[in-house]
């Protein structure tokens, strides 16, 4: 499944007023959020029960980079850099 990130802020959890909504209770109900900073993302952990992975290292921020693997919780993801319009 591919997931297109259309916003400037992007709010990944378990709650939903999140943006990305995940039904896993492994995620905290506002885990993780994705800032688009021009033409990158940088992901921030959102004070998270069980935290936030990048290529299997915890952050707390960092700019993301196409083939890192992403970890909330129990969920991982691959992220690829896109076009934005």
């Amino acid at each position: 499944m591919t997931i297109p990130l259309t916003g400037d802020v992007v709010v990944i959890g378990r709650s939903a007023i999140a943006d990305l909504v995940f039904t896993d209770d492994s995620l905290s109900r506002q885990h993780a959020r994705l800032v688009r900073v021009g033409d990158e993302h940088k992901l921030e952990d959102l004070e998270s029960r069980n935290g936030v992975f990048l290529n299997s290292i915890r952050i707390f921020s960092a700019t993301l980079r196409t083939g890192d693997t992403i970890q909330l919780g129990e969920l991982i993801f691959l992220y690829s850099e896109g076009i934005h319009s």
